[in-house]
This record gives C-alpha cells, sequence and structure tokens, in this order.
C-alpha cells in the first residue's frame, strides 16, 4: 500500500506585527495590458491583527509561470490579428 507523503505546515510569523499568521486562501488579480488574470483560492497567510497577506514560494512560482505562458499567448494573439 502506498503511503501519501506527510505535508508539513508551514509557519510563518507577519514582518510586521511578528504574529504568527493563518493559512487562508485569496483572490490573486493580475493586470496587463491586453488581459486581466483572476485566480481564486490562492494559499496565504494572513496576519490577524493587521490583515497583511504573505504567498508561498511555490504559489507565486506556479503564478508566475502561468503568467509566463499567458503573455506568449496574448502576444501570438496580437500578432494573427
Amino acid at each position: 500500500m502506498k503511503r501519501e507523503p506527510e505535508r508539513i505546515e508551514k509557519k510563518m510569523k507577519c514582518e510586521e506585527c511578528c504574529l504568527e499568521m493563518k493559512k487562508s486562501s485569496s483572490i490573486y488579480v493580475i493586470e496587463r495590458q491586453g488581459y486581466r488574470l483572476l485566480l481564486n483560492n490562492v494559499p496565504v497567510y494572513v496576519c490577524p491583527q493587521c490583515g497583511a497577506k504573505y504567498f508561498d514560494e511555490d504559489e507565486v512560482e506556479a503564478i508566475r509561470l502561468m503568467v509566463e505562458h499567458l503573455e506568449l499567448d496574448v502576444s501570438r494573439i496580437a500578432l494573427a490579428g
């Protein structure tokens, strides 16, 4: 029987308040020339005191790759039009 790898929950502290942040989810919006990318339920750490949000490196990298591919597609559409 195959075991699922255990996920270790990261603990993050707010850079402003130094309180432990809570894992939650948020909307992430990127607006560029020619398009708007809206992602729902992106994992995020939120400070319970000041409301600051910090995204994990893995999510940031995944979003960066999405934007990179989307920009290529948008430029192809612009060239075709």
